[in-house]
């Protein structure tokens, strides 16, 4: 072993798109590929466990699929990546990485399996031989030179708290289902919404995390590579040659929003209109604007405001 100056450029990049179904993971997986593939100059190899699925975008998108069936046993992952890696792809894609953990056959299964014929029911002990199996994955992913993109499911996360003396549960925002502390071994992770917008969870450099993206496109792979070979630093700093959309900070997409409705509501005049008070109770029992922090609520919210005619008009 010997030391050599570092450089920048050699990085394969990994990146998580959690969300729900619908949430639109596919398709920017596939649209980060297919500007991945202008740097590398491979085609684009992908894993489907959902049955046909990402075949649906075969019309608009160029790449080579294997149509994984159960037993979704993370042995079959890392063979898969290996197996691609010597077929001389250049990015993979993996849709969904949730089926290789609690899909049939999947990580939960092999810990409950061991738990069952080994450790004579004992499921902590059976991560014996789970988490061994889960690192190898961790492993083989980031060890490939192949950039890696790995759409998995997501989630609403509760909390359990107290309030008047009574159990209560609140929600906690997006979890990804995968094992606890997936998204760790990525260069970033993206949470994706049902408007197919993204909150970045875990980034870098120009997509740092705390980012919220509108439909992220390739100019988003763009900037996401450019952090990686370029900027690769703490703090946000879109560069000023990039014509990508325009990101935000999600704490400044709801001060955007909160102050849009409070618009809405002087325009309705809300403190006396009874029928306009009424609906901002529905979504905030103070009627305060001011309080709601839930993106998805104000949006809606504000599209039923927009709607309403002023009095006498």
């Amino acid at each position: 072993m010997s030391f050599i100056k570092a450089v920048k450029g050699k990085k394969p990049v990994r990146i998580v798109l959690g969300g729900p179904t619908g949430s639109g993971k596919t398709y920017t997986a596939l649209t980060f590929a297919k500007y991945l593939e202008t740097i590398t100059k491979k085609p684009t190899a992908a894993i489907d466990t959902e049955h046909f699925r990402m075949s649906l975008y075969a019309d608009k998108f160029s790449f080579d699929v294997d149509n994984a069936e159960p037993p979704f046993n993370p042995q079959l992952l890392i063979d898969t990546i290996h197996k691609a890696e010597k077929e001389g792809y250049g990015q993979l894609i993996v849709d969904s990485a949730t089926h290789y953990y609690n899909g049939e056959g999947g990580l939960l299964e092999v810990v409950n399996d061991a738990a069952r014929t080994k450790f004579g029911g004992n499921q902590y002990a059976g991560w014996a031989v789970g988490t061994p199996l889960q690192n190898a994955l961790v492993d083989a992913i980031i060890r490939s030179p192949l950039h890696m993109l790995f759409c998995t499911r997501a989630k609403q996360g509760y909390v359990e708290t107290e309030k008047n003396n009574k159990k209560v549960y609140e929600k906690t925002g997006m979890e990804l289902q995968q094992r606890d502390g997936w998204e760790f071994d990525f260069d970033f992770s993206l949470m994706m919404d049902m408007d197919n917008n993204a909150t970045v969870d875990k980034g870098m450099g120009y997509v740092s995390t705390g980012t919220y993206i509108k439909k992220p496109d390739e100019k988003t792979i763009e900037l996401i590579m450019k952090s990686i070979n370029e900027n690769t630093v703490d703090a946000p700093a879109v560069p000023t040659e990039s014509k990508a959309t325009v990101f935000k900070k999600q704490e400044e997409v709801l001060v955007d929003l909160q102050g849009k409705v409070i618009t809405e509501c002087k325009r309705l005049n809300a403190k006396t209109n009874e029928k306009v008070m009424t609906l901002l109770k529905t979504y905030e029992p103070s009627g305060n604007p001011s309080k709601m922090k839930d993106q998805a609520k104000l949006t809606e919210l504000l599209g039923k405001l927009i709607e309403i005619p002023v009095e006498g008009e």
